[in-house]
């Protein structure tokens, strides 16, 4: 429903994820509980690339970022890198 992703997108989520992006070269949007998740972060800390994880299922607001970050990119699952 294409109002309910403009509400998401409009959201203090949307605005945390943008400002993260923007002030950080890699960031991991993340599960600790995701195998693909720690893989990716590995590759990140065997080339040496600083990155920044976000660890969703760590966050009050991890369902509802989750959800931005598919209305953001088409992609349901984590371990999205922006």
């Amino acid at each position: 429903d294409m109002g309910s992703n403009e509400s998401l997108l409009a959201s203090q989520e949307a605005s945390y994820i943008q400002d993260t992006v923007k002030d950080n070269c890699v960031v991991v949007f993340s599960k600790t509980t995701c195998g693909y998740c720690r893989m990716a972060k590995k590759v990140f800390e065997d080339i040496g690339t600083p990155y920044v994880a976000v660890e969703l299922n760590k966050r009050d607001d991890g369902g509802k970022m989750q959800s931005v970050l598919q209305a953001m990119t088409g992609e349901s699952t984590v371990s999205t890198i922006l």
